[in-house]
């Protein structure tokens, strides 16, 4: 897939649903600082907050982000270099 920056995919689930893998990897090409790459958000887990994982590009780094119940992580991966070809793996 190929997106400008103004573009997104949305897939919307009705039911709940059971996902089993235990790392997700990506590889892409941007000269963007910023961008998101991938926002799920599940069910409100009865603190008010929904279970969440969110990959994004922030000032060339990745973040992943994480909640599930009350507990919330984020972590920073490398940084990053215009326009060269990108892959790393969010265990």
């Amino acid at each position: 897939m190929s997106f400008d920056g103004t573009q997104y995919v949305r897939i919307a689930y009705h039911i709940p649903i059971k996902v089993e893998a235990q790392d997700i990897s990506l590889r892409f090409r941007t000269s963007r600082p910023d961008g998101l790459f991938l926002l799920m958000i599940g069910m409100s887990n009865g603190n008010g907050k929904e279970d969440l994982l969110e990959i994004s590009l922030e000032m060339a780094r990745v973040k992943v982000r994480m909640r599930l119940g009350n507990r919330e992580k984020v972590k920073y991966l490398q940084v990053l270099s215009s326009y060269n070809a990108h892959s790393f793996i969010a265990v």
